[in-house]
């Protein structure tokens, strides 16, 4: 659309739409959009998709859908919506970041005061009879001792005894 001018001489807002064609929003015809979500053309569709997208604040696939679902448009529409806010540069580069690591420290002041522990399980390819073996290993955190033991089998009953002898 072009732009118009208005009687002082200064030009109305307009924005520039997705496919790079200018747009003025003061004569936007939402029964226009909601016929157009209607057309066979799947571009046509994700077109006026994207402009809603932007005339509404940049919203959100769910506000959108119910609005849209309410206003009684296809639910082929509806389906492109997650698509098209998805692929919206400004709302990924809003989006909120998911979680991170923080790293984090505990200091022991004293000698088994904790101990970390964990369990190994080996297959010698060398020497394959032997089977697989079951290793204990503990670290102290103070003085970072550690100790490491071969166990018959995974048995709480075994672990245990492993933990009260090494330990």
């Amino acid at each position: 659309m072009r732009e118009r001018q208005q009687r002082s001489g200064k030009r109305d807002v307009a924005v520039t739409a997705g496919d790079g064609a200018k747009e003025d929003w003061k004569h936007f015809d939402i029964s226009k959009a909601m016929t157009a979500l209607r057309h066979p053309d799947k571009e046509v569709r994700t077109r006026v998709l994207q402009r809603l997208h932007v005339r509404w604040y940049h919203a959100q696939i769910a506000p959108m859908s119910q609005t849209l679902r309410a206003a009684g448009v296809p639910a082929q529409a509806v389906s492109e919506i997650k698509d098209v806010v998805q692929s919206c540069v400004i709302c990924r580069d809003w989006h909120r970041p998911g979680t991170h690591n923080v790293a984090t420290y505990q200091l022991s002041l004293a000698f088994n005061e904790e101990v970390q522990f964990d369990l190994f399980f080996y297959q010698s390819l060398v020497e394959p009879r032997r089977g697989r073996l079951v290793i204990v290993h503990l670290v102290d955190c103070c003085i970072r001792w550690d100790v490491a033991t071969v166990i018959a089998n995974k048995e709480e009953d075994t672990i245990l005894a492993a933990i009260t002898m090494h330990g």
